[in-house]
């Protein structure tokens, strides 16, 4: 197990940090669903950037027309001391922030818990660290347009 249970009681030792970084880098396939759309498959690379990790995604996901249609997107993580803060890439730079989460650790797991208020949209993400090779994320959220959660599952890849 990536983290130890006896440590993992409630506050998250500064220890655990760079674990968590240093066991995030690599590729990774990861599953999407989305309420009402099927789902997803993709890749992930979480490769070290400066004092974090760049993030970046690539799916393909079929249109209503039946085209394959392509999708990247990319983010920073920067880790501190009981903290996850997510940024938006932009032209290969951090930019403004997208969510800053809170760790936790309970009975062997890391969770990462935040939410973020984006115009009229409410913006809710739970992550949850837990085995060996794999991790989860999901995001809830909801406004006068939007209402629906993004449910991701990453496991980890060979590296070629």
């Amino acid at each position: 197990m990536l983290f130890r249970e006896e440590n993992m009681s409630g506050e998250v030792p500064v220890s655990a940090m760079p674990a968590l970084q240093e066991w995030l880098k690599g590729p990774w396939t990861f599953e999407r669903k989305i309420t009402s759309i099927n789902s997803l498959a993709g890749v992930a690379y979480f490769l070290e950037y400066e004092d974090g990790l760049l993030y970046s995604e690539k799916l393909r996901f079929p249109s209503p027309s039946g085209k394959v249609l392509l999708a990247h997107r990319e983010y920073f993580y920067r880790f501190s001391e009981g903290n996850l803060a997510i940024y938006f890439a932009y032209e290969g730079k951090p930019a403004d922030i997208f969510m800053e989460l809170s760790l936790s650790g309970l009975r062997g797991k890391m969770l990462a818990r935040g939410s973020h208020l984006c115009l009229n949209d409410f913006y809710s993400g739970e992550f949850e660290f837990s085995g060996e090779s794999d991790f989860s994320i999901i995001y809830t959220v909801k406004g006068p347009k939007k209402d629906y959660v993004i449910s991701t599952v990453y496991s980890k890849a060979l590296e070629k």
